[in-house]
């Protein structure tokens, strides 16, 4: 297979000034059990094996189509990646290759870089032997709500053929696990897509690690905190000590709009447990972050400001803002145009000249608030944007088609 084949004739991103440590560190296990090699299937769509074959997690992680990946991100072509849609490539926030190679120490996006182990792929072109030290767990939507944006109804897995192959797959990841030397770190990020105390699977998963054993593995949990009360959290006991980050979806900040955009939740429930997660981080039995995250969509638009006071008075770490995507999991959006109707941070929006004004206001210079995926028009800066210029409808057409054309590329590559 040749890099960048199956990707548009569009123009691509190209520097070999710059590179990525995603592939190298990076695992996402996705639904379909697709093993990608970055946090974030969107911006890296291209799978390197599947966790229900025969190989083991390892063997995926160092296959010939993961060896292709790492090189495109070597050359500079970064030719199996999503360029419109990584904010890193379209704003060129890379690390660069000569500051990495000389410096003794270089962060970048919370992850230090300049090692002798980055340094040496640079130096040698090392494409494979490598593990993952990042976990992206994407296999289980199993929720307690049905979001709009997300789901039509409540999703739960937790019998039959695909929740037995899942859980058969799910021991691959225990086994790479236990096989990481005790002072080595690695971080398991639960989940995204679905809420992991509603996960049969997950909770597995996680009641089966001996966090006493692995001091450097942290747990990052991403929850819409419905479920995370005590009793919960004692039945956790045994990884406590191994929570880094938990970030809290809630979309709304008021019970009216919670009840239309959290579909089947409690706010008053919410905020209870909100409070027992801000205790927990003060009194740093949370070890990471306490992070509140908002979908922006036309029903919620108009209460970010009154969320981000919110979250400041519980006293989060940091606040990030996304937009609402198409076609995420079994959303809602019955077309294309349902879901523009829904995008405020589109520029051919009707009330897109509202949402602007609210983004002038001051409390959103705060530097622990983040935004995801919004309009190119932000105020801020230092912003995450879905694209250098206005998205219009027909750039929203494109991306169908190749999200369809990857589709159909999955299935011809299964079949053969």
């Amino acid at each position: 297979m040749e890099p960048g084949s199956y990707q548009s004739s569009e123009k691509r991103f190209s520097n070999s000034h710059y590179f990525c440590p995603y592939p190298w560190s990076h695992i996402e296990i996705r639904n379909d059990l697709s093993v990608g090699l970055c946090p974030c299937g969107g911006w890296l769509p291209e799978a390197v094996g599947n966790l229900a074959d025969d190989a083991s997690l390892y063997e995926i992680y160092n296959s010939e189509r993961a060896k292709l990946i790492r090189e495109s991100v070597l050359d500079g072509s970064f030719a199996f990646c999503d360029q419109k849609r990584c904010h890193f490539l379209q704003l060129e926030l890379l690390p660069k290759k000569n500051d990495i190679l000389s410096s003794r120490s270089m962060t970048w996006n919370h992850t230090e870089v300049s090692t002798p182990e980055i340094r040496d792929i640079l130096k040698y072109n090392i494409t494979m032997g490598f593990t993952p030290k990042f976990y992206q767990l994407s296999y289980d939507e199993s929720c307690n709500i049905s979001c709009p944006s997300c789901r039509s109804k409540i999703i739960k897995l937790d019998h039959g053929d695909d929740f037995q192959k899942k859980r058969k797959a799910q021991k691959k990841i225990l086994y790479q696990l236990s096989c990481k030397p005790i002072d080595n770190w690695a971080i398991v990020n639960v989940s995204g897509i679905g809420d992991p105390f509603a996960s049969r699977l997950y909770l597995e998963l996680l009641e089966n690690i001996d966090g006493s054993r692995y001091p450097k593995l942290m747990i990052n949990f991403q929850t819409n905190g419905l479920l995370f009360n005590p009793q919960n959290w004692d039945r956790l006991h045994n990884i406590q000590s191994n929570f880094n980050d938990v970030i809290v979806s809630c979309d709304a900040a008021t019970a009216e709009t919670y009840k239309i955009v959290r579909r089947g939740g409690n706010w008053s429930v919410l905020q209870k447990n909100l409070g027992f997660i801000a205790e927990l981080r003060k009194t740093r039995k949370i070890k990471g972050q306490f992070r509140l995250d908002y979908v922006v969509q036309k029903r919620n638009f108009r209460e970010m400001k009154a969320f981000a006071q919110m979250a400041n008075d519980l006293g989060v770490d940091s606040i990030t803002f996304h937009a609402v995507q198409p076609f995420f999991l079994h959303s809602e959006f019955s077309s294309l145009e349902d879901y523009v109707d829904h995008a405020i941070w589109m520029p051919e929006h009707p009330d897109y000249h509202d949402y602007l004004k609210i983004m002038q206001d001051p409390i959103f210079e705060d530097e622990k608030i983040y935004f995801e995926l919004l309009s190119p028009h932000q105020p801020k800066p230092t912003s995450l944007v879905s694209h250098r210029e206005d998205r219009t409808i027909k750039d929203m057409l494109l991306e169908v088609r190749r999200r369809l054309g990857r589709i159909k590329r999955s299935v011809s590559w299964k079949m053969h």
